[in-house]
């Protein structure tokens, strides 16, 4: 399932769910970071990334890269 389709997951579970925090063990955060690499390399996500004070590449890519460095397990706040 495809992290900007849903916000909210609890670790380990397929489902979105309705928290405000998301949860990934490594496999995801492995997965999240290949996700926003191919997002941000599409003009919308260049565009989107650049009018957000590229907070996309610097506070999400940046810790999900940190984590899968570190081989670690991710949480996040969502709002």
């Amino acid at each position: 399932m495809p992290f900007f389709t849903h916000l909210g997951r609890r670790l380990g579970q397929d489902l979105p769910s309705g928290c405000e925090y998301v949860a990934l063990n490594t496999t995801e955060v492995a997965a999240t970071e290949k996700e926003l690499v191919k997002f941000l390399g599409t003009p919308h996500g260049r565009a989107l990334d650049a009018s957000n004070d590229e907070n996309i590449s610097r506070d999400f890519l940046g810790p999900v890269r940190s984590a899968l460095k570190k081989g670690r397990a991710l949480h996040a706040q969502v709002s």
